[in-house]
């Protein structure tokens, strides 16, 4: 929709069902569900308390916004997720070797 792909940095192909997975996870599942726990827990009065759970989804938060704000300072555009998958987005057509870091 808006002339960007997702593709294998190895061949420029399609990411194969398992590096998607992974890829999606560590992108959206993950952060998601980290934060909701996290706001639940602290509804539920877990940090009050020491709750584990409030207190590892906290960091499991903070830990993931320090991992991409890291790779947004490295300068090559690949998130976690896809250094995890092997994937680069890249405008439709154009090579699928990833920029250098600047």
């Amino acid at each position: 929709m808006v002339g960007l792909e997702v593709v294998a940095v190895a061949d420029g192909g399609s990411l194969t069902a398992g590096a998607a997975l992974a890829r999606n996870t560590l992108k959206i599942l993950l952060p998601w569900q980290a934060g909701h726990v996290t706001a639940i827990a602290a509804m539920w009065g877990g940090f009050e308390d020491g709750d584990p759970v409030a207190y590892t989804s906290s960091i499991v938060v903070y830990v993931l916004i320090a991992a991409y704000a890291v790779m947004c300072l490295r300068g090559s555009g690949r998130g976690p997720h896809d250094l995890l998958a092997g994937s680069v987005v890249r405008p439709v057509g154009a090579p699928a070797t990833p920029s250098p870091p600047r």
